[in-house]
């Protein structure tokens, strides 16, 4: 995921495999899921290079929340580390540009896909499979497939069914999608309102934060929740728990903001532990 704390307790995530990712209304679930997806595909490359690229993974992220153009500009301010503003308003320092042209050019010569598919309604599992299969029949298949996000989907029955059950049951069908077709989904949902009186604290960390349906982490092997604290605009990082872990511990970690370049950056001070005991994780567990 190119996040230190998450990579180092679980050896990052396997084929198969379900990541989702819990935030309270605006609290960055689609910002961390395209960072992920960024970090995953570009595995150690960046703009600069122009060959002998270190292997990557061709990542399929559907859009159910935000239009194509919102979202490309995000991934090319990501990708280029420029302010988005700049790009939508084309208002951009010489050098700004000259990243952003290092940018799609890189896009153009590396030899992985990241494609973005706007899906703004009516998204259940059965179109998604169809346009992933579309995909895997004519190319390369994708190794990782995100949907932005979970909450959105509909459920391909017609009759009436409860909304506690209908997401459950999405979850379910998504991450039978993933072993079916040996892909890891990344995919986030929506938290519960805390309630009145008990807004903050560690008591707003856990399985119980997640929305409407206990069912939903039933089917993840792991979940992030993104903290939201008072004032949250105001601290540089973002604070990340486990709560959701099968093979392997719990813990939390910090990703650091850049928002105007719709970044989330790894905590610069998480070290190199190639060069470290393996089996040496005391100032790892929380």
């Amino acid at each position: 995921t190119g996040y230190s704390f998450f990579d180092f307790i679980t050896g990052g995530l396997r084929p198969s495999e379900m990541l989702l990712i819990g935030a309270d209304t605006g609290g960055g679930k689609s910002i961390m899921l395209m960072n992920i997806a960024i970090n995953m595909w570009l595995a150690g490359n960046n703009i600069e290079m122009e060959k002998n690229f270190k292997e990557g993974v061709d990542i399929l992220f559907f859009s159910l929340e935000m239009p194509f153009l919102d979202m490309q500009e995000r991934v090319l301010s990501r990708l280029a580390m420029i302010p988005q503003v700049g790009i939508r308003d084309a208002k951009l320092t010489d050098e700004e540009q000259k990243r952003l042209s290092k940018a799609l050019k890189f896009t153009k010569r590396y030899p992985f896909d990241f494609e973005i598919v706007d899906m703004p309604r009516g998204a259940t599992i059965e179109s998604i499979e169809m346009i992933y299969n579309d995909i895997a029949s004519s190319r390369r298949k994708p190794a990782v497939v995100v949907i932005d996000y979970l909450s959105l989907m509909e459920h391909s029955r017609k009759d009436e069914i409860d909304d506690w059950l209908k997401l459950g049951e999405i979850a379910g069908s998504v991450s039978e999608f993933g072993r079916v077709n040996e892909v890891i989904t990344l995919s986030a949902v929506q938290l519960n309102d805390p309630g009145k009186g008990n807004k903050t604290g560690e008591s707003q960390i856990g399985m119980h934060r997640i929305g409407r349906s206990k069912l939903i982490l039933h089917h993840a092997n792991f979940a992030l929740q993104i903290e939201k604290r008072p004032n949250e605009e105001s601290f540089p990082e973002l604070n990340l728990h486990m709560i959701k872990h099968r093979r392997t511990q719990g813990g939390r970690g910090k990703v650091y903001k850049n928002l105007s370049c719709c970044a989330l950056l790894n905590d610069p001070m998480e070290n190199n532990d190639q060069n470290k005991d393996p089996g040496d994780i005391s100032n790892r567990i929380v």
